[in-house]
């Protein structure tokens, strides 16, 4: 069976076997699901990319030699072809307005297909019904229904007494095993919204309001269900997006109903995870790194464990990297994987890696904008993206942007519409705008994405208050394309995505304090000096720039601060080296300490202050040349921050290591000589990888 296999939906029965037996992974509810004696769960319920045809399919399989009649004969389930008929408007006022309306079409559709595969005739009935049965043309429930919908109210009145009358006294007696398999209701009007929305009008000849796509749903569930129960020998299995759920949840009895008859499809991060091993699993050998490892990750990825993040310094589980640039969807944990397997497995180093995975993560946003674009009146994501400037947003960023995306909107429009002054709604009913909110359990900051289909399309002002909001990282490429500034102003503290942890901005700062070796004897020529004092600038300040503060004084000392640890230590090590490998040859000592640093601008330059600078300037003498020591405190706020995957080691010091410190209960005393107090912390060196 090949892997990475995206779209399912044009397989075969033989297909549908391989697939079940070695691709798909049947999490609990879906291995229930597909249990051929499970005929209780009838309804399939997921966001788009979640499988629900795959699965619908695969059920009709698991059952096809338990009944004596499956519908549809040609094909293993049912879908539209084309777009809906024209509805007309005379006389119908608002029926067509009402979920009972869309569910009793269902039921005739429903009940005068399943009639007509047994060869039923009808009795006394209205001529309506009698033309139906007796037309060649109507004979799957996709027919029927777009036949019913487009006929004359009269027409439509006549079928529903018929229902009472005739179809539904039939359709009790069956006692033949009948299932009928009806997939992509979802899909059905989604064309004419595109053409509403593109048009910014309706289009001409019938009636199509946005709620009928919701209200589609709504009546096949509804009638799905019921005919269950009517007759329990027939059972009809549809499936229907999850935010038609999420929208009629609220009817407490019909919603619980629902539930109970309904697989509603979801995936952990675990069972993503999963997915990832089976693919790896049945790939073939020559496009795997490693073949012989029995680990997925060596195996697809040769020595290659973890990415680093190019921002803040932090590293992560190349799994989680290829996770948290996907919309939480099987689609895009294969389709990332497809793009991934495509590499040549020599080429998968870190950086090309990390390129396939925002490149693909790129290209799934941009499919998942069109997919959800014909439900998203007055939201344009390529006019929103442009003006987005940054990956963390405050409110007053989201007015702001807001405002210019409502007065350029209707500067190309000319007319209001839902999601024309609430873009950011949009965005954040896709999951692809987060924010930060308290997790109940660990009272942490986290940052929370909602998954795909958990609000319902028609709500818009939906975007919860929250202090700070996230930009999805599989739109950060889209957006830098059309908006150059993003890049420069992603945030260095937090990598984004969803469930992650959310560290607040910085109170504790981390400095370095360092001075020259040797620089005295530079001192004594003042030509030398002044050319030594122009080349330390300049690599100061092509290192520091991004730092809270960079400064070089007293010719040879050098004074850096960061909140970010791991930025500040990559800073230092750049600036020994450059240094080093200048024409004066200069080792640079540093020495390192953690805590609360103020930085007040004063009159000439920021003025930074606290313990920290008192404790790095004392430690500092006793640094080995071109060396890096740091505190104790240092290390323990770097451990809680960032973890333990970090790109050096911090390699604990002894007294052998450091003779001239004072040493007490194990620990250095690094106050100063004369009556200070002490000052008793462990020291350590950075190594870096």
């Amino acid at each position: 069976m090949q892997a990475w296999i995206i779209d399912a939906s044009e397989m075969d029965a033989e297909d549908i076997l391989n697939f079940r037996s070695n691709l798909l992974h049947p999490n609990p509810e879906i291995r229930s699901f597909l249990r051929a004696e499970n005929k209780a769960t009838t309804i399939v319920i997921a966001p788009k990319g979640f499988g629900k045809t795959l699965l619908l399919k695969a059920k009709r399989l698991s059952i096809q030699d338990k009944y004596a009649h499956i519908l549809p004969s040609g094909a293993l389930v049912e879908k539209p072809s084309g777009l809906p008929s024209v509805i007309p408007t005379s006389d119908y006022g608002d029926l067509r307005d009402s979920e009972g309306y869309w569910r009793s079409v269902w039921l005739l559709s429903f009940t005068i297909a399943v009639l007509k595969a047994t060869h039923w005739q009808p009795g006394r009935s209205s001529r309506a019904l009698a033309a139906v049965v007796q037309d060649d043309n109507l004979v799957s429930v996709w027919e029927i229904f777009d036949h019913i919908l487009s006929a004359p109210v009269n027409t439509y009145h006549q079928l529903n007494n018929d229902y009472n009358d005739a179809l539904l006294p039939a359709f009790r007696r069956l006692h033949e095993s009948t299932a009928i398999f009806v997939d992509n209701i979802d899909e059905y009007y989604e064309g004419i919204l595109r053409e509403m929305n593109a048009g910014r009008e309706r289009p001409v000849g019938g009636r199509v309001k946005r709620s009928f796509w919701h209200l589609a749903q709504y009546g096949i569930a509804a009638a799905a269900r019921e005919l269950s129960h009517i007759n329990t020998h027939v059972k009809i299995y549809v499936s229907i997006r999850k935010e038609v759920l999420q929208g009629i949840i609220g009817d407490t009895y019909f919603g619980q109903q629902l539930r109970s008859k309904s697989l509603i499809v979801s995936y952990t991060d675990s069972d993503l995870l999963e997915i990832v091993h089976k693919n790896i699993a049945h790939s073939d050998a020559e496009d795997l790194a490693d073949p012989r490892s029995n680990d997925a990750v060596t195996a697809f990825f040769g020595p290659l464990k973890r990415v680093t993040h190019p921002t803040t310094g932090d590293e992560e589980e190349v799994l989680g990297f290829w996770l948290r640039h996907t919309l939480g969807r099987p689609r895009d944990v294969v389709s990332i994987g497809k793009a991934i397997a495509s590499m040549p497995p020599a080429h998968r180093s870190e950086r090309r890696v990390r390129e396939a995975v925002r490149a693909e993560a790129k290209t799934i946003a941009t499919a998942y904008f069109a997919e959800m674009a014909p439900h998203l009146d007055g939201f344009d994501a390529d006019m929103l993206l442009r003006l987005i400037d940054r990956n963390v947003l405050a409110p007053d960023d989201l007015k702001r942007i807001s405002e210019a995306y409502a007065a350029v909107w209707m500067e190309t429009f000319s007319e209001v519409a839902p999601h024309t002054h609430h873009p950011f709604c949009a965005l954040f009913k896709l999951g692809l705008l987060g924010y930060v909110g308290r997790d109940a359990e660990s009272g942490e900051d986290m940052q929370i994405f909602r998954l795909p289909g958990e609000h319902p399309l028609d709500n818009v002002q939906v975007l919860p208050p929250a202090r700070v909001y996230l930009v999805h990282p599989a739109l950060d490429d889209l957006v830098a394309e059309r908006n150059p500034q993003y890049f420069e102003n992603l945030n260095d503290r937090n990598v984004i995505g969803r469930g992650r942890r959310w560290l607040r901005e910085r109170v504790i700062h981390y400095v370095l304090k360092g001075d020259v070796r040797g620089h005295s004897e530079t001192m004594r020529d003042g030509l030398r000096t002044k050319a030594f004092a122009a080349v330390f600038d300049s690599i100061v300040s092509a290192f520091g720039a991004r730092l809270a503060h960079a400064e070089r004084s007293q010719g040879d000392s050098l004074l850096l601060i960061d909140a970010n640890p791991i930025k500040l230590l990559q800073a230092a090590r750049n600036i020994q080296r450059d240094l080093g490998r200048s024409e004066f040859g200069s080792q640079l000592r540093l020495a390192g300490d953690a805590g609360f640093v103020e930085i007040a601008v004063g009159p000439r330059q920021a003025e930074p202050y606290g313990i920290a600078l008192q404790n790095a300037a004392r430690l500092e003498p006793h640094v080995e040349p071109v060396g890096i020591y740091v505190t104790e405190e240092f290390v323990r706020h770097v451990s809680e921050d960032r973890g333990n995957h970090l790109p050096f080691d911090f390699v604990r010091l002894g007294p052998e290591d450091l003779r001239n410190l004072p040493w007490q209960d194990g620990l250095f005393d690094i106050s100063k000589a004369g009556g200070e107090p002490a000052i008793l912390t462990a020291i350590y060196r950075v190594n870096f990888h």
